[in-house]
């Protein structure tokens, strides 16, 4: 006879599989078709890439997301949706999840808590309780998938990373799988917030790497803060709790956690009348994975010293922002609390590129509305101000 345990397990495990099987077609707001594809760094990690409309003629692009998110950033519905955009008009677009997030590797916490789960479904099957067994079934496939249970791990060596490692492992990593796929010498690169920092510090670091680099776009990416922003440093150590909770496994005080910091992002990353709550529940529910404590504590040195540097302080991205020389499309909102505009002035007048555009996208600066730092690329608006000013930047920039 099978115990309680094993049935549990083995529960768990065929809705693993199933939830595994069912990965390749992500629950995206998407009309384009779209394929996963998988590359490894050069440190181990197992990448995941999205494409939609592969087979293009043109340079392909590739868009990255920012702190604390994964690839579904981009893709939360169907009328706020930039790789269908693009696809549409014609690119190659590859959306990536780094490491640590989406359904790329990922130490994950919640397999002990779905087992858990799985248990309680054994229980209610051994009662004959069969309302209960599929409601609550459904439930577990629906968590299951949300969470993108796709290359886990429990070996601790993937619990923690740097943002150095985004920047020197994960960049290369990807641009190198993309270029190989698509046959072409250079690409696109589209980052958000963090999603462009670490392309900044990847060119910087590796300055004979623009060659790889067709053009640059950053939404509300920067190598400089204003020292001691409270508001900042309050969200990141909220996120490094809830990262130590979830390391610690302690499931109530992580819920409680996440409710605290929801609120907290909510009205620090959108202007108030862009905000679109379908959107930002979206993004809450499926668009969001916890930072490592390393590439946290990067980030509070990055507030407390108002200069990007290396993990261990040893090199100033800020500083040497000269060594940037491909073309580059600066953007950011006039309301962006976390990369305010005096940081997008910073870029544009330290870079070298002698090609390269600053756009404030703002009110006083002929547009609709003012923007803060998410809906700059996931509100309404900004599928209809924002999206075309980037088409528009990738067209000027896609002859050989």
């Amino acid at each position: 006879m099978i115990n309680r345990v094993t049935m549990a397990f083995i529960l768990f495990i065929i809705s693993l599989l199933f939830v595994n099987g069912c990965a390749t077609e992500q629950f995206s707001q998407s009309k384009t078709r779209s394929q996963v594809f998988y590359t490894k760094t050069d440190d181990n990690w197992k990448l995941a890439l999205r494409r939609f409309n592969g087979g293009s003629e043109k340079k392909p692009v590739i868009l990255c997301h920012g702190l604390n998110y994964n690839d579904r950033f981009y893709t939360l519905a169907s009328f706020v949706n930039l790789p269908e955009y693009l696809a549409l008009n014609g690119y190659d677009v590859w959306v990536i999840s780094l490491r640590g997030s989406g359904s790329s590797t990922k130490w994950v916490y919640k397999l002990a808590e779905r087992a858990f789960d799985s248990y309680g479904i054994y229980h209610m099957v051994e009662d004959e309780n069969w309302i209960s067994v599929g409601l609550n079934g459904l439930s577990l496939l629906y968590k299951m998938a949300n969470d993108q249970y796709v290359n886990l791990t429990i070996n601790p060596f993937y619990s923690n990373w740097v943002l150095d490692d985004y920047s020197f492992h994960d960049v290369p990593a990807v641009i190198k799988f993309v270029k190989e796929k698509t046959g072409k010498d250079s690409v696109f690169w589209v980052g958000h917030s963090m999603g462009g920092i670490i392309m900044l510090s990847y060119l910087i670091k590796h300055p004979d790497a623009g060659k790889d680099i067709k053009a640059l776009v950053t939404v509300g990416a920067q190598l400089t803060m204003t020292p001691g922003n409270n508001v900042i440093d309050e969200y990141i150590r909220q996120l490094q709790f809830l990262r130590l909770l979830e390391l610690s496994g302690k499931k109530i005080k992580m819920d409680e956690a996440k409710k605290v910091l929801r609120e907290t992002s909510d009205d620090l990353f959108f202007y108030p009348p862009n905000r679109d709550s379908y959107i930002a529940n979206a993004l809450n529910s499926i668009g969001t994975d916890t930072p490592a404590i390393g590439v946290l504590g990067q980030y509070l040195e990055l507030i407390a010293s108002g200069e990007l540097k290396t993990f261990d302080n040893s090199f100033n991205f800020a500083r040497n922002a000269d060594k940037i020389t491909v073309p580059y499309l600066i953007m950011g909102g006039s309301k962006d609390s976390l990369a305010p505009p005096s940081v997008q002035y910073y870029l544009d007048n330290n870079v070298s590129s002698d090609d390269k555009k600053l756009v404030i996208i703002g009110s006083e600066y002929g547009f609709s509305t003012d923007y803060g730092h998410d809906d700059s690329l996931i509100s309404r608006p900004a599928a209809q101000e924002v999206y075309p000013i980037i088409l528009q930047w990738l067209d000027n920039h896609s002859g050989e």
